[in-house]
């Protein structure tokens, strides 16, 4: 990690350097100056329009010398919105945020809208892509009234995208495909198809974002954007996302045939791409699909290669991505050595972005330094020797002081090494401590509500059985008959508690036709009592489950059932239960009272328990509720996990 950490650092400080000599005795003139600009842009912008983004910034930045106070505005504006967009396709958001500021301060009185408007759209989603919503939000609003006042539906439509991808970082799902969807329309309106398209696939990804069960419509609008990809196959960017999406979306339906597939052909697009970014990212995904396939070997394989293409491209955020894979798929092998050490570049490489970041802001101001001096040397040949000797020692406390930093950090992680692995295994007795507290807890109220039907139910009625029992001898004929009567109902009324209380312990049916059966009968005996309309629908249940695991799921759902006729009001409610490929889905919605969002974290025991129990089973927990609109809980439960 150290010669990877320190690899990508030196590439920080290789500083891009203007080498364009001016010759005293024939100073360049101002028309000399725009037309080097002029060939400079059309070369920036033919790299844009071919994702090349390193060349175009190259291009650029090595004629910034050529920008004087005395060049015209329509050339710095052209200048400083291709640098943004070519930092934007390279991923440098705080270089495009800096270039976008650079754009609006040229704005003439706020006469010119169409350039505000595009050096809105270029801060607005560098903010975006750096976490600062509220900043993001607000520009791509103020985009939004300013493209509708000139009519211009395309940057409209781009504010609209923005608004639903802050909504994104905040998984606000229903919001996010909102304003997509308003915003395809406008780009369909307009005539923007690769537009739409891109902006389809990402719509499409929404559905994915917190269930599969929404793979269907994932698929759906995937697959709108296809006809457009066939129709533009150089644009290479929309032909991968389309194929990338689809090999996704069959891997996580289990149809691994069909995602190789369609992964060879977003892997051959990618190929085609200049940058190696996006076929990482495939890898990554692909890696991730390999391993749900039980392969995990090859998905070892598909992690290291992704991580070798972001190690070369020095991007931290993608190789924090591939370490993160490494360490579950080396989790899941119980290879725990490789587990750990994946952990901690993962760490490492969390600690080292912000410390590139700052000396990529060291890079931008020292360019910026260089270019002033340029300036000045032009105007002013006698203070070249001296700007000279400022920049060198400039650049020599620079190394000083990088050099002081990556050593501080080198002894950071050394310690961190040290200390992360007790951190651990800490954490993790923590953990099982909290579990087995709940676990007591659940298991306490349910010797409570034992001890509670015994003395209150089966205790009474025997009581009242022995009190007409003892007034048989003591009263006439007819009486004692009536008593004998009276008395054998209630022994009947015993036994029947009797077998009410054993059942609720351990359902009989449960143990001799399995939980599908069991459950089916429970939900017959809640709309019997009249306490709630409560129906049971299952697929895929033929398979019987392990008996504890049924039982603890049996429970989890007693627990629920009892949560929404004591506490939620409702009439009605539905229990479904879907069996898949060693996987069971658990819904349990009513048409209760519901509450605001958050309140069930307040929620008692019963809400403990049944945490308690999915954690134990190895499940997730989902509860979505809205006041006066009802409560939805959802469970996931890997049965492969729960096998005796």
């Amino acid at each position: 990690m150290t010669k990877i950490i320190v690899g990508i650092f030196l590439s920080v400080f290789s500083f891009t350097s203007i080498t364009a000599q001016h010759k005293k005795s024939n100073p360049v003139s101002e028309q000399d100056n725009a037309d080097v600009l002029q060939a400079t842009l059309k070369a920036a912008n033919g790299f844009l329009l071919s994702n090349q983004s390193k060349p175009g910034i190259d291009t650029l930045q090595n004629t910034r010398a050529a920008i004087t106070p005395s060049t015209s505005i329509e050339l710095k504006r052209e200048y400083y919105w291709l640098l943004g967009e070519l930092f934007y396709k390279s991923k440098n958001y705080t270089a495009l945020v800096k270039h976008a500021d650079s754009l609006l301060d040229l704005q003439n009185g706020g006469k010119d809208t169409l350039w505000l408007i595009k050096g809105l759209v270029q801060k607005a989603f560098g903010m975006l892509h750096q976490t600062q919503l509220a900043e993001a939000t607000n520009h791509f609003q103020e985009v939004i009234n300013l493209a509708s006042a000139i009519g211009n539906k395309y940057y409209e439509a781009k504010g609209y995208h923005g608004i639903g991808a802050v909504a994104f970082q905040g998984r606000q799902i229903a919001e996010v495909k909102k304003q997509f969807k308003r915003a395809i329309d406008m780009y369909t309106a307009g005539g923007f198809e690769e537009e739409a398209a891109t902006l389809t696939c990402s719509l499409s990804r929404t559905f994915v974002a917190g269930s599969t069960i929404y793979i269907d419509s994932a698929f759906y609008w995937n697959n709108r954007a296809k006809p457009v990809g066939e129709k533009y196959p150089g644009n290479l960017e929309l032909n991968y996302i389309i194929w990338q999406n689809e090999a996704d979306y069959y891997a996580r339906s289990g149809d691994f045939k069909n995602a190789d597939k369609a992964f060879a052909k977003a892997e051959a697009i990618a190929l085609k791409m200049p940058s190696k970014y996006s076929l990482g990212g495939l890898l990554q995904v692909k890696s991730y699909a390999v391993f749900n396939a039980g392969k995990m070997e090859e998905a070892l394989k598909i992690a290291e290669a992704s991580k070798d293409i972001f190690v070369e491209m020095g991007d931290f955020a993608m190789l924090k991505k591939s370490f993160q894979l490494l360490y579950v798929i080396n989790e899941e092998k119980g290879d725990y050595k490789s587990a750990y050490e994946a952990l901690n570049e993962y760490v490492d490489i969390s600690d080292s972005i912000l410390t590139h970041q700052s000396m990529a802001q060291i890079n931008d101001l020292n360019i910026k330094y260089e270019t002033a001096e340029k300036e000045k040397q032009i105007a002013e040949q006698e203070l070249l020797i001296a700007a000279k000797n400022s920049r060198l020692r400039n650049l020599v406390f620079t190394l000083l002081a990088a050099a002081l930093v990556i050593s501080l950090l080198l002894l950071l992680f050394y310690y961190r090494r040290k200390n992360y692995q007790q951190s651990l295994i800490s954490l993790k007795k923590e953990q099982d401590i909290s579990l087995l507290k709940a676990l007591m807890t659940g298991e306490e109220k349910e010797r409570n509500r034992l001890a509670r039907e015994l003395h209150d139910g089966l205790g009474g009625i025997l009581a009242a059985a022995q009190m007409q029992i003892s007034n048989v001898e003591t009263n006439n004929e007819t009486a004692s008959h009536e008593n004998k009567v009276k008395a054998a109902q209630l022994v009947s009324q015993a036994a029947s508690e009797s077998r009410r209380i054993a059942h609720n312990l351990l359902p009989e049916t449960l143990l001799r036709y399995g939980l599908d059966e069991a459950l089916t009968e429970y939900c017959r005996s809640i709309r019997d009592s009249k306490l709630l309309q409560l129906d049971y629908e299952s697929v895929g249940m033929q398979q019987q489950l392990d008996q504890p695991a049924a039982l603890s799921i049996y429970r989890i759902i007693q627990e629920l059932v009892n949560n929404i006729v004591k506490h939620a009001g409702a009439t009605e409610a539905l229990i479904q239960l879907h069996q898949d490929k060693g996987k069971l889905a658990i819904t349990v919605e009513d048409n209760g009272k519901g509450f605001a969002p958050g309140q069930h974290g307040k929620a008692g025991i019963g809400l403990s328990n049944i945490q308690s129990r999915v954690s134990y089973l190895n499940g997730s927990l989902d509860i979505r509720s809205e006041e006066k609109k009802g409560t939805s809980v959802y469970i996931e439960i890997q049965l492969d996990k729960n096998a005796a």
